[in-house]
């Protein structure tokens, strides 16, 4: 990529863009795709609270699934269950998953607890070498539709 590509993308810590894009062009046009997916949804089903994602879960998601996490949170109850959708998710790093922990400790603290659903193997290959699936463990209830 060109200097003028690259750092920009640098300085604002995306370097997954790299790997999706190769000019300022290419780059302009993976943004505007990513902004266009449809937005994480909540929904509450089985008893629990869910917050589906889809996509990466990378540094260009980081703020929009900051915010999902956020907002699903202040609306539970005590004692709520919060159940994460990975379904539709392809990848997730380190800094997604810093805020799955983040989530977790927010969750805890309102006295609920918190699961992962659905995640392919990329993400559950992730979440294992950082040792979290004890920490984030598998919903073992069913999904919503």
């Amino acid at each position: 990529p060109s200097r003028a590509f690259r750092e920009p993308v640098l300085s604002a810590k995306m370097e997954s863009l790299f790997l999706m894009a190769t000019d300022e062009n290419e780059a302009i046009e993976t943004l505007t795709a990513i902004a266009n997916r449809s937005a994480p949804r909540d929904s509450i089903a089985d008893g629990a609270r869910w917050l589906a994602f889809e996509g990466s879960l990378d540094a260009l998601q980081h703020d929009r699934m900051a915010n999902a996490l956020d907002e699903s949170i202040a609306k539970m109850d005590s004692g709520e269950t919060l159940v994460i959708d990975l379904r539709a998710v392809d990848f997730i790093d380190s800094r997604a998953v810093g805020g799955l922990v983040r989530a977790l400790k927010l969750v805890s603290a309102k006295g609920g607890r918190m699961f992962l659903h659905g995640a392919g193997a990329s993400v559950s290959e992730i979440i294992s070498l950082l040792r979290l699936d004890k920490l984030l463990p598998e919903w073992k209830g069913g999904s919503p539709a």
